[in-house]
């Protein structure tokens, strides 16, 4: 099924329903509602909250989140044979507290993992919410399209390392001259104004290196 196996003292996992997962343990954690700028956050949290129930729950949503197909009850079936855990039984588990930290936004999501799937809830939510989902990815080029103005020259420094790590996170090809645009839009409006005025910074890897 493609669960790296033997997991390393699977044998003793004794997490069966929510023997474990406690939905009142999870109430620090902010409910999801769909925003894809609060998901990373939120996504670290939780996970870090699940493994807590035992460490192999962290293997297991690595293993949901890896997997490129619908993780079905007879997956969890098959998993559970081999490594001697209540899988299903976890699954089951994980979904009540994700029906617990979810809003109504996530509904259609949830509807298409099914009742009780909590693993495949996790493994949906990643792909469509993660930072290499599509809807991230779009998210992403609009910031980096359009970055607030840095207030300040002293500011600058630590604003464009940020916007440019952004662009390294961006797997779709931007022409040249939205990152010409998007870098004067970036810089403070009197460095803008001068970097206007300069005939020779037309290109962006000369601009680039004009601000720096």
């Amino acid at each position: 099924p493609g669960m790296q196996a033997p997991m390393g003292g699977a044998q003793h996992f004794q997490l069966h329903g929510t023997e474990g997962l406690k939905a009142k343990d999870f109430m620090s954690v902010q409910v999801f509602n769909g925003d894809l700028n609060t998901f990373a956050d939120w996504a670290d949290r939780m996970s870090s909250k699940l493994a807590r129930g035992h460490p192999q729950l962290a293997t297991m949503l690595s293993w949901a989140e890896r997997r490129e197909e619908p993780i079905t009850l007879t997956h969890e079936l098959e998993v559970a044979a081999l490594e001697g855990i209540d899988v299903v039984g976890i699954s089951g588990a994980i979904f009540d507290v994700m029906m617990e930290r979810t809003g109504p936004r996530t509904y259609d999501k949830r509807s298409v993992a099914g009742k009780g799937r909590g693993l495949e809830f996790w493994r949906i939510l990643k792909r469509d919410y993660g930072t290499e989902s599509a809807n991230a990815q779009l998210a992403k080029q609009r910031v980096y399209s359009h970055p607030a103005r840095c207030a300040s020259m002293p500011l600058l420094g630590d604003a464009l390392d940020k916007w440019e790590a952004l662009g390294r996170d961006i797997h779709a090809p931007i022409p040249e001259n939205f990152h010409l645009i998007a870098l004067q839009n970036l810089v403070p409006k009197s460095l803008a104004e001068t970097m206007a005025a300069q005939p020779s910074l037309t290109k962006f890897s000369e601009a680039l290196a004009f601000v720096r």
